[in-house]
């Protein structure tokens, strides 16, 4: 198989961290338990699709270490904007 693009996996990373840190993880903290398994679903989704990104360049242990990193950077996002929101 041949390696994802940076032309792609970039602007997907950015578009992830963004969106779901800022606007979509926040407002699933707010529904309770199904807000947060709907995270982390979208967490281990999100390790696996960082992982295939990098699938080319990296050995499986630091590929799948540093996707699950990334992973977790828009939930570390979200509950920065929660808290500042609960404060406003």
């Amino acid at each position: 198989m041949m390696p994802m693009p940076l032309s792609i996996s970039g602007p997907v990373t950015i578009a992830c961290l963004v969106v779901l840190g800022i606007f979509v993880y926040p407002a699933l903290l707010e529904r309770g338990a199904r807000g947060i398994a709907a995270i982390v679903v979208a967490t281990l989704g999100l390790t696996a699709l960082y992982a295939y990104f990098d699938r080319a360049t990296a050995q499986a242990g630091a590929r799948f270490g540093l996707a699950l990193l990334w992973a977790l950077a828009p939930v570390i996002a979200a509950v920065i904007a929660a808290r500042v929101r609960r404060r406003s």
